[in-house]
């Protein structure tokens, strides 16, 4: 019973103490960094797929409508989320645009008739003008003149009366001379 303890120690080196669990680290990080790898594919695809895709096309389709093309439009479809409202709102509003010009267009080009046919009455009224103005004057300056050369007797002798009678038709055919200028003058 008394005996000595003998110690047996056994040395059993780090590297192959930790062999397995360094294996399984070197599997987990690298299947950790394929899951990353994954992962930033999948999110630069999908943003390239769900967003840059959109914003492209919105901005595509301002620069031809700020260049005057007013029948740009997105084409993306209308979806859920705001960028897809946001192109929604874009063709709507590009679809009003092209709408009011369209208005414009006409109303501008109806305008064009109507100044048109003014014109062209303005012009007819003046040629008609011309003509009356000849056609009035010339008589009644006949009759003026016809009728003062009566009253101062050439045509022979007339009483008193006939030359007060001659000298109201003088007057009156003044007045009416007038009255026709006035009228010509007017219009």
């Amino acid at each position: 019973q008394g005996g000595t303890s003998a110690y047996v120690s056994v040395g059993i080196p780090t590297k192959i103490a930790y062999a397995g669990v360094n294996q399984t680290l070197k599997r987990n990080l690298t299947l950790l960094l394929l899951v990353i790898l994954i992962v930033l594919a999948v999110a630069w695809f999908g943003s390239d797929l769900l967003i840059i895709r959109v914003v492209n096309a919105l901005v595509s389709a301002s620069r031809r409508l700020g260049a005057g093309d007013l029948s740009a439009r997105t084409g993306l479809p209308y979806a859920h989320g705001e960028l897809n409202q946001l192109a929604q709102a874009f063709d709507s509003m590009a679809e009003a645009l092209q709408r009011r010009e369209a208005e414009r267009k006409q109303v501008e080009k109806s305008l064009e008739k109507k100044t048109a046919e003014l014109e062209r009455a303005n012009q007819v009224k003046d040629e008609f003008l011309g003509v009356m103005s000849h056609e009035l004057r010339t008589p009644l300056n006949v009759i003026v003149g016809y009728t003062a050369m009566v009253k101062e007797r050439m045509a022979g002798e007339i009483n008193s009366q006939q030359e007060n009678f001659l000298g109201k038709v003088v007057s009156r055919a003044g007045d009416l001379l007038t009255m026709i200028e006035s009228i010509l003058y007017v219009s």
